[in-house]
This record gives C-alpha cells, structure tokens and sequence, in this order.
C-alpha cells in the first residue's frame, strides 16, 4: 500500500516559517525544491535544509544568522489564510461549517471484479457540483469530506480513473480564478486531494450541464433505479453556489439533484437569501424546500470564532515570566457572510401556496 511519510519534509511539501521571537510573523514556503530557498526577513532558508527534516522539531537560522524561525507543516487553516489570492476566499472555518450544512456522507465504494481481472465500481460515483471556484478554499474543504470515497483510485494502476468513487466538478468563469484554485488544490499535501476534482471553465451552471462530458454523466444515472434519481437528469449529491444571483440557477440545477440532498448558496448579504426563498416559495416549479439560513460573523479566526492570545512571556522591566490571556487583537477580521440552505423535493411533490406568509415559511 501506498503510505504517505507525513512527519518528514519532502520534496513538494508546503512549510510554515514563524519566527521565534515574533510568533504573529510567519512565512508559507512554495513547495520544496532542492536547490531553492525561502526569502524570510533578513535573508533566507534553504529548502535543502528543510527538506529530511521532521516538522517541528528543528530551529532553523537565516542565511545572515539573524533570525531564528520554527518550521512546519500548515494547518488546512494556515495555507489557505497564506497563499497567495486572486479572490476573496470563503475562509476555512466558514468552509467547513458550509459542508457540514451539506451533512455529507461519503462511504468507500462497493467493487466489482471483471473477467480480466480488473476492478469496477458497481455502482455510479457520487458527484457533487461547485459554482464559483475562486482561491479554491470550499473546493479544499469538500474534497476533504468526499475523500473516502476514492480509496480505490489506484487499484488497477496509477492514473487510472475508472475507480473515483466520489467528484467534485468546480466550475468558475475566470481562468484565472480556476487556474488558481487548482493550483492551491494541487500544492495543498503533495495533492492529497488533486484525484477528487475537475474543474471546468463555464460561465453558469447551465452551460456546464449542457458540456458532452455532463451529459454523459446523466446519461449513465438514468438507469439507476433508487427513488433519490425522480428525474432522468438526476445525478448530483449536492450543490454548493457561491456567484451573484444564485436563484436564477434554481431551476436547471434543481433537476439534477438528487431527492433529500442539499442545495447550499453563500452569499454577502441576507437580503439574497431572501430573494433565493422568494424566488422557491413563488415558483412552485421549482423543486426546493428552503431549510435553513445562517450567519458567519465576522471575527478574527473565520467561523464566528474569536481568537485568544495565551501565551508566557517575558516582563522586560523585571526579567521576570508572566502571563497572557486577552482576546486577540491587531489580526485581520475574517468577512462574514450567510449561508441559505435549500433540500431537493420529489418531482411529483406538489406545494400549492395556503397563504402562508413568508414571515412563517414551512421549512422541509
């Protein structure tokens, strides 16, 4: 089996640099190459000096001797708050609630063996849709959840794609932004996670399930019996938008989610949750119950989290220890946001409007 030596720096690994005596100062490295070096302040580290050794446990000196930093491996946290952007990233917390708001659960794929000896999944994989890849933060996150689900990916050889057993299709309008999200994908653990997703380059959702390789994907789900595919164009696990006026995609993308799964739009403002579940409430073609709405504050950790300093630290005046506890302060505040999430109804589901107000929506 393949086993990853994850307490050892090697060769296309991302490191963390903090300097010692200013722990808020930090560095993140591009991925380690001999021969290449890491610009600190006042000088540099060499890669080679890196690369072999175990995370944490060596202090490392600038090429002027100046400085001293500890060096490590990042958190999913740190490197997405470290690298560099092209957009304005759903921050990793936030990410990570959104895809609990998902409630997904990805489970290792059943197998089948062919004459030739080969694996087969037995049934199709799990897909998921991302509109708006951006710096690639939410598309780090689900690839996380659905990771499971590609446990077999090498079984019968290296590269081979036959035995995904859970996608991820990113989509984004910019090149630039895909171009990005799938670099900080690819960078993130020697790409771990690089199997998971596609990304392609649409403009809208409704053009990218209109591509050949879609409707291949639909063509093969509307075989399956189970009661989740009502429709013929039912193939996705879950829906995740972050772009302008999601509800305008409501329509086409509600057809190709799966009954019971969950449609998950991001937005800045409240006000576009609302017009999302006018826009459900008011077009009873639309197959969306809405279920929930919530907050992300903003704070200084991402998550509706305040960060604390704790720390020991030295008394100048008195050479003595003591000790600090405070709240955080003087980092930069993570953007809010809000996160409305949608569930898909049955095709043959029918909600006549009983006058109800949407003051007092009935959530399913």
């Amino acid at each position: 089996m393949f086993a990853r030596k994850y307490s050892v720096f090697q060769i296309g690994d991302i490191a963390v640099l903090r300097q010692v005596t200013r722990p808020d100062k930090v560095w993140l490295s591009k991925p380690l190459k001999p021969g290449s070096s890491q610009g600190v302040k006042s000088g540099s580290i060499s890669h080679d000096d890196i690369i072999g050794t175990r995370s944490r446990c060596q202090v490392f000196e600038t090429s002027k001797g100046q400085f001293k930093f500890m060096c490590y491996k990042p958190s999913l946290e740190e490197y997405v708050n470290l690298t560099k952007r092209d957009a304005q990233p759903i921050y990793p917390f936030n990410a990570a609630t959104i895809v609990q708001l998902a409630d997904l659960n990805v489970d290792y794929p059943e197998l089948e063996k062919k004459q030739n000896g080969e694996y087969c999944l037995k049934d199709e994989p799990l897909q998921f849709l991302e509109c708006g890849t951006g710096h690639g933060s939410l598309t780090l996150a689900i690839a996380k959840a659905i990771h499971s689900g590609n446990c077999y990916k090498n079984l019968n050889g290296l590269g081979s794609s036959q035995l995904l057993g859970a996608i991820l299709h990113s989509i984004d309008r910019n090149p630039n932004h895909l171009a990005t999200g799938q670099k900080n994908l690819k960078n993130y653990q020697r790409a771990m996670y690089e199997n998971d997703v596609q990304f392609h380059l649409a403009d809208s959702p409704s053009q990218w399930l209109q591509s050949p390789s879609t409707k291949q994907w639909i063509k093969n789900s509307s075989n399956n019996n189970d009661p989740v595919y009502d429709h013929p164009s039912s193939f996705l696990s879950g829906i995740f938008l972050d772009m302008p006026d999601p509800e305008t995609q409501f329509k086409d993308l509600s057809l190709h989610l799966k009954v019971d799964h969950a449609l998950i739009i991001f937005c800045p403002s409240v006000t576009q949750i609302l017009n999302a579940v006018q826009t459900v409430y008011y077009d009873r073609s639309i197959k969306l119950a809405f279920s929930r709405c919530v907050e992300f504050e903003p704070c200084t950790s991402g998550g509706s989290l305040r960060e604390w300093d704790v720390r020991v630290s030295g008394i100048r005046n008195t050479n003595k220890e003591g000790a600090v506890c405070r709240p955080r302060v003087g980092t930069k505040v993570s953007g809010g946001g809000f996160a409305g999430v949608f569930k898909k109804l049955p095709v043959t589901a029918r909600l006549e409007p009983t006058g109800t107000s949407l003051n007092q929506p009935v959530n399913l």
